[in-house]
């Protein structure tokens, strides 16, 4: 009414400073719709908005070249006026009045209008700041109680899913999960999904196929890794990403997405992510810095949860060898002893069956004892076996040299003796 234009719009300048969004409209519009983003150089204003100057566009024909203005004119209005929202030397946006006459900006009070513009930069600001901090403080109480949780003793998987729970509601976001490093036999860094919430009405991925060994590179997610080994996280909407990423991202529904690498150390170990899927969501700078630190706090707690492994190893180990010394001191009874051995391996060295093979002085070599076979009805087979070392080029190649062997995959092993009974 004040100015009698045809229509008011107010456009936020995008955090990567790039691109605009249409934050608001006086009613809805055909051309131009709420949440609609689009580049700067697409609007001949954007020059003049970003140094604090106010845009005069008198007749929108003659800056038909830029799509903005091409829109505007087809849609009927022919000039149109852009204000900058400033807060002190930032530009965060512009309030644009249209209207269906050429120079029909002619009789507006600029200062007036210039006065007003300012004050809803500072809303806007201290709104922005408002929620900024919400976010920020109910995310660093769940960090909070993350920390006290995950520094006490106790398996994590037991304590994720409740802490993961926590993390999304505080950020507010539809899921959140936790992606694991590991290595492939190839020796290739993969990576997996291992835990994971969802809010209700939200589909599940923790089942997902693609999501499991998943190679960056092979993947069209390389620049993900390289970012995540520098310490810097991923986010943003996903329509912006580049063409593979989206063909990962899409199909989980998800329009936003925030991800954060796991460092225990020096070491990446993985990333921590949240995705919203019910709207297109701007990531603000406090609440990345603090989910950071969540992530930083899952290292710690994935760090002592392998030293903790790492000790309860060696003490199995310990105690393994110490009842296997014991064994071998107090009977005479050759068979108990190599009964005890084998009960020992399995604390040690988790696997599916195990035997000990022993060679006389002829070179034959038999089971003398074994685990896991009767199950599979092979014990009295392979109690029955007996072949000659020099037949067996591993146990061959292992007595000459007096070193273990490890085998990845024995159908790979071009020495490997096959026999069908054992496949």
């Amino acid at each position: 009414a004040l100015t009698q234009c045809e229509r008011v719009s107010l456009a936020l300048i995008a955090e990567d400073r790039q691109k605009v969004i249409m934050a608001a409209l006086d009613q809805p519009r055909a051309e131009l719709s709420q949440g609609t983003r689009f580049p700067l150089t697409a609007t001949s204003a954007a020059s003049d908005i970003l140094k604090g100057h106010l845009h005069l566009t008198p007749d929108l024909a003659a800056e038909a070249a830029y799509p903005a203005e091409k829109a505007l004119h087809e849609a009927g209005y022919r000039s149109r006026l852009n204000l900058p929202l400033r807060v002190g030397d930032q530009v965060i946006g512009a309030l644009n009045f249209v209207w269906p006459t050429l120079a029909g900006y002619a009789p507006v009070n600029l200062p007036l209008l210039e006065q007003i513009t300012d004050a809803i930069a500072l809303a806007i600001e201290k709104n922005r700041l408002f929620d900024e901090t919400r976010r920020r403080d109910a995310i660093l109480g769940a960090l909070a109680y993350a920390s006290a949780q995950l520094l006490r003793p106790g398996d994590l998987q037991d304590q994720l899913p409740d802490l993961l729970a926590r993390l999304g509601h505080a950020a507010d976001v539809s899921r959140v999960y936790i992606f694991e490093n590991h290595t492939a036999p190839d020796g290739a860094l993969l990576s997996s999904q291992r835990y994971e919430w969802t809010t209700p009405g939200i589909e599940p991925q923790i089942d997902n196929p693609r999501l499991q060994n998943i190679d960056h590179a092979a993947r069209g997610t390389a620049r993900w890794a390289q970012a995540f080994t520098a310490g810097q996280p991923i986010f943003g909407l996903v329509r912006d990403f580049p063409p593979l990423e989206r063909a990962l991202l899409e199909p989980q529904g998800i329009q936003s997405i925030l991800i954060v690498p796991i460092f225990s150390g020096d070491l990446w170990r993985g990333y921590l992510g949240f995705d919203e899927c019910a709207r297109e969501r701007i990531w603000l700078a406090a609440e990345i810095e603090v989910l950071k630190s969540a992530a930083s706090i899952l290292g710690a707690a994935f760090a002592r949860q392998r030293s903790e492994a790492a000790e309860r190893k060696q003490r199995d180990l310990t105690e393994a060898l110490r009842d296997t010394a014991a064994a071998i001191s107090s009977t005479l009874n050759f068979d108990e002893v190599l009964e005890r051995i084998l009960a020992n391996v399995g604390r040690v060295v988790p696997h599916d069956a195990a035997d000990i093979m022993l060679v006389n002085a002829a070179g034959l070599t038999r089971v003398a004892r074994c685990r896991g076979y009767a199950e599979r009805g092979l014990e009295d087979w392979l109690l029955s076996v007996e072949l000659y070392l020099n037949d067996l080029p591993n146990l061959r190649r292992m007595a000459e040299t007096g070193k273990p062997i490890i085998i990845p995959d024995v159908y790979k092993e071009p020495s490997w003796v096959d026999m069908p009974e054992s496949r």
